[in-house]
């Protein structure tokens, strides 16, 4: 499907062992070596395996709202909605997150 606007990015289940629970994550700007406009989620019980790794700007917007960004306007381009998510990240890396994670794959992510 191609992305024709901003709202068209889809989020991705973050695996869990728990049939229904929460997963304790940990946002990481530029983690393992990677250039700095790459984020990783990982569990804080186990720092060393990274649950999803976001590289792209069309993902910035999905990781964000999962952790609790939300837009503060409508943005008047894709660009501006991108740069928004991405600042949003960077002023959060390090930051723990709880995301509650149910069977069916949905994730609602709060600080």
């Amino acid at each position: 499907m191609a992305r024709t606007g901003f709202k068209d990015y889809k989020t991705r289940p973050i695996p869990t062992d728990d049939a229904d629970g929460s997963e304790r994550v940990v946002l990481v700007c530029g983690p393992e070596g990677s250039p700095n406009f790459c984020f990783g989620l990982y569990r804080v019980d186990e720092p060393h395996g990274c649950l999803e790794f976001v590289q792209s700007d069309w993902d910035y917007p999905g990781l964000a709202s999962r952790l609790g960004w939300g837009p503060g306007t409508e943005p008047e381009d894709v660009d501006a909605h991108l740069a928004e998510a991405y600042d949003w990240l960077v002023a959060h890396d390090g930051e723990e997150f709880e995301l509650e994670v149910t069977t069916d794959g949905e994730q609602d992510g709060r600080a």
